[in-house]
């Protein structure tokens, strides 16, 4: 079982990072807070929404920072629920 953050420590935690390596045009960007989704088997129960649109320079390296925190990290966010776009309900009764 991974260790879970709130989340404004993991925000916290990705921005520290991604101040790291951020290229001079993203000095001023904001990274998007990350949101609890509904996990597939051995997915992460959290996502970051779209990057701003000057951010695409350091995308590849936002990924990576993403990519191992959601391998380390679980999010405990007990007052929202997981976002349902990311894995859409699957349909109830029967199937033919």
């Amino acid at each position: 079982m991974k260790p879970t953050l709130t989340p404004g420590r993991l925000y916290a935690k990705l921005t520290s990072e991604f101040r790291q390596v951020c290229c001079a045009n993203c000095s001023r960007c904001q990274l998007p807070v990350p949101t609890r989704v509904e996990p597939a088997r051995g997915a992460a129960n959290w996502m970051l929404g779209a990057l701003p649109t000057e951010c695409q320079a350091c995308a590849k390296e936002i990924a990576e920072i993403v990519r191992r925190n959601q391998a380390e990290y679980d999010l405990l966010d007990p007052v929202s629920a997981p976002d349902p776009s990311r894995h859409p309900p699957r349909p109830s009764g029967p199937l033919h």
